[in-house]
């Protein structure tokens, strides 16, 4: 009894040591966007050593009644070919014969840049989901295991911005109000 809780407490206390973990974030952090205006965001990651990535893929997340995903351009070191458009990002690392690493690491890792179009006022969150039945998403290593993820949220604002012809309007209505005024005086 004695052993089995020593082998029940080393296990507890081995699984409670920190893991490496990817950081998936999207910048910058916050964003203010006119309606009607096209917008970038770049998605990037730090990536430790131990969790070279070899593959990635995942859904964005926001409100698509406020914006619209209109492009994906990936990072230097990723494969576009398996992109098929939509809000599911899949990739692959590019072969490099000149590199002895089996995957890619580092900090800031350019994974992608998403261009949008904002569609209306408000405010939504940009993320990613990783939906643990589909093969392909998630954050592949090299010795095909997924690294643990960690995913920082971006806040994109929608703000209205006045076109010039209202402030014509504006103005046409004070002259007109000015007028009105000056011939009953």
């Amino acid at each position: 009894m004695r052993r089995l809780l020593t082998v029940l407490a080393a296990v507890l206390l081995w699984g409670g040591v920190a893991q490496a973990t990817v950081v998936l974030q999207f910048t910058p952090g916050t964003k203010d966007v006119a309606v009607g205006s096209t917008f970038t965001m770049d998605l990037r990651a730090d990536v430790p050593n131990a969790d070279a990535l070899v593959g990635w893929g995942g859904t964005l997340l926001y409100d698509p009644s406020l914006v619209r995903l209109d492009g994906v351009s990936f990072g230097l070191l990723w494969d576009s070919a398996l992109y098929l458009g939509g809000d599911t990002l899949v990739t692959l690392l590019l072969p490099n014969p000149t590199s002895p690493d089996p995957g890619a690491s580092g900090q800031d890792l350019q994974l992608a840049q998403l261009t949008f179009a904002c569609l209306g006022v408000g405010t939504t969150r940009l993320g990613m989901a990783i939906d643990l039945l589909d093969p392909v998403q998630g954050f592949m290593r090299f010795d095909g295991n997924y690294a643990d993820l960690e995913i920082v949220d971006a806040e994109i604002n929608q703000v209205t911005v006045p076109e010039p012809g209202t402030f014509l309007l504006l103005l046409t209505g004070l002259a007109g109000c000015l007028g009105l005024r000056r011939l009953r005086s």
